[in-house]
């Protein structure tokens, strides 16, 4: 008899071991926002705001030579306040898609995936994307992607 119980509790241990993988790796298939490290090359501090539905949600302080990480930059709209000049942008979700494996750099796993991208401001307000492989600051930026890089709407 104890030659059954320990089968039932060695299947058991199984079954439960196949179904946390399972749902790990359910999770971790989760789609994953897009997570915007913005390194700030202006010569001075920038605002920057984050807009849902019209709306101001977040706003930001990042100093010269410093950088944020932006969630849902694929998705909202931003503004930046560069020496008192507003510059619009509209979500980026169109353009990563059609270029994710040399710039999306994917980090983590299951819960704790993120999926970044590095861009940088320049003082014109226009916004570089660097390949995943490239540290800040750049000064010779490689040929961008379509759509790249943002041209700010004033």
């Amino acid at each position: 008899m104890s030659e059954i119980k320990a089968a039932h509790i060695q299947s058991w241990r199984k079954l439960h071991s196949i179904f946390f993988l399972a749902c790990t790796l359910f999770l971790s298939s989760c789609s994953v926002p897009i997570t915007c490290v913005l390194y700030n090359n202006a010569l001075t501090k920038i605002k920057v705001t984050q807009i849902e539905n019209s709306i101001a949600k977040e706003n930001y302080e990042v100093m010269s030579e410093h950088s944020i990480e932006l969630s849902a930059w694929d998705s909202s709209d931003y503004t930046i306040t560069i020496s008192n000049k507003i510059f619009r942008y509209h979500e980026q979700y169109p353009y990563i898609q059609n270029f994710e494996y040399d710039y999306v750099k994917t980090t983590g796993f299951g819960f704790w995936m993120k999926r970044l991208i590095f861009v940088q401001i320049e003082n014109d307000g226009r916004i570089y994307l660097l390949n995943k492989n490239q540290n800040f600051p750049i000064t010779n930026f490689e040929e961008q992607p379509q759509g790249y890089p943002l041209v700010p709407q004033q």
